[in-house]
């Protein structure tokens, strides 16, 4: 079942998709949740989108580790909701 708004998945699990951030998927629901609520808590604060500075330290990512993908994908992921 999707865990996101329609029949598709959650926006941020969608990009993942898209930009092709999940190899073994073994640190995808930790990323996908870490991106969530980094955009949840920014909105949140009163921001709009992040700018692209914003995004560009990742912190967003800080404590996941993915041993697959070298993390470009998953950095550009994040970056698109900028």
């Amino acid at each position: 079942a999707a865990c996101g708004p329609g029949p598709g998945g959650h926006p941020v699990q969608e990009r993942m998709v898209d930009f092709h951030g999940t190899q073994c998927g073994f640190c995808t629901p930790g990323m996908v949740m870490q991106m969530w609520g980094g955009l949840k808590q920014h909105k949140a604060k009163g921001g709009s989108a992040y700018t692209k500075a914003d995004l560009e330290d990742l912190d967003l990512l800080a404590g996941n580790l993915c041993r697959c993908t070298g993390y470009r994908p998953i950095a550009d992921c994040l970056k698109s909701f900028g």
